[in-house]
C-alpha cells in the first residue's frame, strides 16, 4: 500500500515487493498465503493476493524523523510562542523564527513584505524537489515576458539554508508569476546541511538565475542581493510503516469483498510513522483504489478499506472488490 500525506508520499512495501527483497517475516506470510491460492483454486488466490496488499508491511528506511518545533519549546515560558498541534510554534506578536526565539524589533524588514507564513507549502520531503510558492509585494514583474538578459535561464532565485549558512549548491532558479508570487523547487536537505534540524530558511533574489548555474561565468550567485523575512520550509524523511492490521475483526473475514461481518466497511490501521496531522492524508491499495486516512496519532493513522456507499457497506451484497482484479499474479 501507498500513504500519502499532506505535501509528502510514504511508501510501504507490500508482502509481494517484501519477498522479492528478502525480509524474512513477509517473506513466510507470502509463502503460507501462497501455497494456500495454490492448493485452493482461482478464488483462494483472490483471497491470498488482498492478503498481500493488508498483511504487514515493512519500510526499509532506518531513519524516520520529523522536524517537531515545540521540541524548543516555542519559547512559551517567556510568553514568546505555544505549540501548535502539528508541531509547529505559533509567534506572538513581536517575535518570530522558527522557535520563537527572535525579537521583530531586530530584525531588517523584508524589502518585498516576506514573513513566515509567506511560503506554502511549509514542509516537505527531505529527497527535495517540492515546488513551494512564496508571496510577498512588489516583486520585479514583466507581464509581456521581456528579455531576461545576457546568459540568464531566470529572472529570480531561492536558496536554502540552516543555522543562517547558504552555500551555493542551494541556489534554484524561481519563476515570477506576478508582482506578489513566485515559485522554486526545494534542494535535498543533505545539499543544504549535514545538521539533523530539517529546518531550512529561505532567501529570494532578483538578480536572476544563469543558463548553467553549475557554473555561473558571471559570478551572479556571489554578486546576488538577497532578502528574507524569516521564510522557513521544514523537511522531512519518509515515515517507516512497521505493520498493517485490520480493525475490529479478522483477517479471514474481510478477504474479498472488503466488509465485515456484519456488512459494515473493514478499517486497516497502519503502524509505524512518525506520520503528520493534516488534510490529504490517504491510503492505496493496489493501484486504482484510494480511500481518505484519519490521522490517529504520530505512529497510527486508519483507512477504510474503500468508500462506503448508501448502506455503509463497499458495494454489491457479497461482490468482490473491484480492484482486486488489478492485482498481480504471484510467482
Amino acid at each position: 500500500p501507498t500513504f500519502h500525506a499532506a505535501t509528502h508520499v510514504v511508501t510501504a512495501m507490500s508482502a509481494c515487493e517484501a519477498m522479492q527483497r528478502g525480509v524474512p517475516r513477509v517473506r513466510a506470510d507470502w509463502s503460507k498465503h501462497h501455497r494456500c491460492a495454490s492448493s485452493n483454486g482461482a478464488r483462494a488466490r483472490t483471497v491470498a493476493l488482498f492478503a498481500c496488499v493488508l498483511c504487514a508491511a515493512v519500510a526499509t528506511s532506518a531513519h524516520a524523523a520529523v522536524y517537531n518545533a515545540c521540541a524548543r519549546g516555542c519559547h512559551a515560558m517567556l510568553g514568546q510562542g505555544s505549540c501548535e498541534s502539528d508541531g509547529r510554534c505559533a509567534c506572538e506578536s513581536g517575535y518570530a523564527g522558527v522557535d520563537c526565539s527572535i525579537a521583530r524589533a531586530t530584525l531588517t524588514p523584508s524589502a518585498y513584505g516576506l514573513d513566515s507564513d509567506s511560503i506554502s507549502p511549509v514542509r516537505g520531503p527531505s529527497s527535495g524537489g517540492t515546488t513551494v510558492t512564496i508571496t510577498g509585494v512588489g516583486f520585479p514583474f514583466d507581464a509581456s515576458g521581456g528579455s531576461l538578459g545576457d546568459g540568464l535561464s531566470h529572472g529570480a532565485a531561492c536558496r536554502f539554508g540552516e543555522r543562517g549558512a547558504f552555500n551555493k549548491a542551494t541556489w534554484t532558479p524561481a519563476t515570477v508569476l506576478s508582482s506578489t508570487s513566485l515559485t522554486c523547487r526545494t534542494p535535498a536537505w543533505e545539499v543544504v546541511s549535514d545538521y539533523a534540524s530539517l529546518v531550512a530558511e529561505v532567501q529570494i533574489s532578483f538578480s536572476g538565475f544563469p543558463i548553467d548555474g553549475a557554473i555561473d561565468l558571471g559570478g551572479i550567485y556571489d554578486s546576488s542581493t538577497w532578502d528574507t523575512g524569516l521564510v522557513y520550509f521544514m523537511y522531512y524523511d519518509a515515515p517507516a510503516v512497521r505493520t498493517v492490521s485490520i480493525e475490529g475483526t479478522t483477517m479471514s473475514s474481510i478477504m474479498f469483498t472488503g466488509e465485515t461481518a456484519d456488512e459494515n466497511v473493514a478499517v486497516v490501521a497502519v503502524r509505524g510513522g512518525p506520520f503528520l496531522a493534516g488534510t490529504g492524508l490517504t491510503c492505496r491499495f493496489a493501484a486504482s483504489s484510494e480511500t481518505a486516512a484519519t490521522f490517529v496519532s504520530a505512529t497510527k493513522i486508519t483507512c477504510p478499506v474503500c468508500d462506503a456507499d448508501s448502506n455503509g457497506s463497499c458495494g454489491d451484497y457479497h461482490a468482490p472488490l473491484s480492484w482486486l482484479a488489478t492485482l498481480p499474479t504471484p510467482t
